[in-house]
């Protein structure tokens, strides 16, 4: 006999299925978290670009439905920071974003002056050339542990314990606008 070693092996299943269950748990509910900031991705990028597909359309119409705002014009008119053009191209923007959350998530619509450049665009945004359009969007994370382990702290208000990452689509498109006499035919 083994003199001073245990021969009872009752028991050992369970803790054999513990030492496995637990990191394969870990993995699969940090796959899930992964997994949905991926898909929040892809609709922050689906959101950028419907956005510029709006500004293109949006940035060179008339000034009489966008409260008389100059084409290209995003900079508020008569002290409100952002202006009727800006705020149609928002509106674009968050629609897709619904899926992610509220309404009322934290995002932000900016149009940089080339593509991956930091400098955006502050009073108007050219009509000829390029139009970029960036979106930022804190996504929540809801996931349990997997969230302490990926995501960052929002840390808004003292005591918020929830954790957030923000995502970022950018978009580019040709401007395709055109000039047009009254008769309909292209002016020269």
């Amino acid at each position: 006999m083994n003199a001073g070693l245990p021969t009872d092996a009752r028991g050992v299943v369970q803790l054999e299925f513990l030492l496995v269950i637990v990191p394969l748990f870990l993995l699969l509910v940090g796959l899930t978290q992964l997994v949905l900031l991926q898909v929040a991705q892809l609709v922050v990028q689906h959101a950028a670009e419907r956005g510029v597909r709006s500004a293109i359309v949006i940035l060179n119409d008339t000034g009489d439905s966008y409260d008389g705002a100059a084409p290209g014009e995003i900079g508020g008119v008569n002290g409100s920071p952002h202006s009727a053009r800006y705020r149609a191209i928002e509106r674009a923007v968050r629609w897709p974003l619904r899926a992610l959350g509220p309404p009322g998530s934290a995002t932000s619509v900016s149009f940089p002056v080339a593509e991956g450049a930091r400098e955006t665009h502050r009073g108007a945004v050219p009509i000829d050339g390029q139009v970029h359009v960036r979106v930022e969007h804190r996504f929540e994370c809801r996931v349990p542990l997997a969230r302490n382990l990926i995501c960052e702290r929002a840390a808004l208000r003292p005591l918020d314990l929830r954790r957030v990452m923000t995502l970022t689509g950018e978009a580019t498109l040709p401007s395709q606008w055109a000039s047009y006499d009254a008769e309909g035919h292209d002016a020269p």
